[in-house]
C-alpha cells in the first residue's frame, strides 16, 4: 500500500530473541509478503539475515505477487493468440535469477505457467519453464529432477498443442481434449465436417488442416506418414468410389435439338477428403 513508503516497522522483525508480538507469534514472511514487488524485492536483500529469511523464499514470494496481479483478470477470455505480458515474464526471470535452488526455480515457473491467462503468454512461460527444467536435469540428474521435467514437458506439449489448434481455427473442446493424444487428434482433424462443406460451397474460408497437423507432429515428435497412409486406405476403399456406372438412359433428354447426357455420379466423402 502507498502508506508503506512512510510508515515505521512497529513489529520487532529484527529481534531474533523475541518471536512474539504480544500473545501472537510473528511470521516474518506473512508480514513482508504484501510489500514485495519487482521494484522493491531486492531492497530487502541488505537486511535479509537480520529478519532471518533466505533470498530464495523472498524471490519466490515476489514472483507469486507479480503473477497474482494478472492471474485473476481476463477469466472470460478463452485464449489469447498474441502476447500481452512479455515484460512481466522478463521481470520474473530477473527475479528468479537470484534463486540458487534450481528445484525451487522449476516449481515457481510451473506455478507461473498454471496461473497466467490462457494463450500466447502462457505458452511463452511454458517455453521458459521447459528450458529451465532441462538445465536443472543437466546439473542435477536426480530422480526428483527427472520427475519434475516430465511434468514440465507434458505441460509444455499440452499448451503448445492447444495454441496450435486455436491458431489454426480448431480450438473446439472435442479437439482440445485430445491435445496429448496426437494420433487421435490428427485423425479427428482430417475427419472434420468442414472438409465436405468446402466442396458444397457452404464456406468461403477454409482452415489449413495440413498446416495444423504438421505443427502438431513437430511438437509431439512423432511422424504422421503412417497415419496418413492408414487414412488414405480407409477413404479410398473400392466402396468409397461411389456409383460410377454408366448413365441411365432415362436421363437422356433433348432440348433445342441438342442431346444432353446427365450422369448421376456420386463421389463419396472418402474421395473428397
Amino acid at each position: 500500500p502507498p502508506i508503506s513508503k512512510y510508515r515505521l516497522p512497529y513489529v520487532p522483525l529484527a529481534n531474533k530473541k523475541k518471536k512474539k508480538f504480544g500473545h501472537r507469534e510473528i511470521h516474518v514472511w506473512k508480514i513482508i509478503k504484501p510489500e514485495l514487488t519487482f521494484f522493491t524485492y531486492n531492497k530487502w536483500f541488505s537486511i535479509i539475515e537480520a529478519i532471518e529469511m533466505d533470498k530464495d523464499t523472498l524471490c519466490i514470494l515476489t514472483v507469486k505477487n507479480m503473477v497474482n496481479e494478472v492471474a485473476t483478470k481476463d477469466k472470460n477470455v478463452e485464449w489469447y493468440l498474441h502476447m500481452r505480458l512479455e515484460s512481466l515474464l522478463k521481470d520474473i526471470q530477473e527475479v528468479l535469477s537470484n534463486v540458487k535452488n534450481l528445484e525451487i526455480v522449476a516449481a515457481s515457473l510451473y506455478f507461473v505457467v498454471n496461473s497466467l491467462p490462457l494463450g500466447a503468454d502462457q505458452l511463452a512461460a511454458a517455453k521458459i519453464s521447459h528450458s529451465q527444467a532441462q538445465e536443472w536435469v543437466k546439473l542435477e540428474n536426480s530422480e526428483n529432477a527427472k520427475s519434475g521435467i516430465t511434468k514440465v514437458v507434458t505441460k509444455y506439449v499440452l499448451i503448445t498443442t492447444k495454441h496450435i489448434l486455436h491458431m489454426y481455427g480448431f480450438g473446439k473442446p472435442n479437439y482440445l481434449q485430445l491435445a496429448l493424444q496426437p494420433n487421435e487428434l490428427i485423425r479427428e482433424l482430417y475427419n472434420d465436417p468442414i472438409i465436405l462443406k468446402r466442396h458444397t460451397g457452404e464456406i468461403k474460408l477454409f482452415p489449413d488442416i495440413n498446416g495444423a497437423v504438421d505443427a502438431i507432429v513437430e511438437v509431439h515428435g512423432k511422424g504422421d506418414l503412417a497415419l496418413k497412409v492408414d487414412l488414405l486406405k480407409e477413404w479410398l476403399q473400392p466402396s468409397s468410389l461411389g456409383s460410377m456406372g454408366s448413365p441411365d438412359k432415362s436421363l437422356m433428354s433433348t432440348t433445342n435439338s441438342f442431346c444432353v447426357a446427365q450422369e448421376n455420379l456420386t463421389i463419396s466423402e472418402g474421395v473428397l477428403r
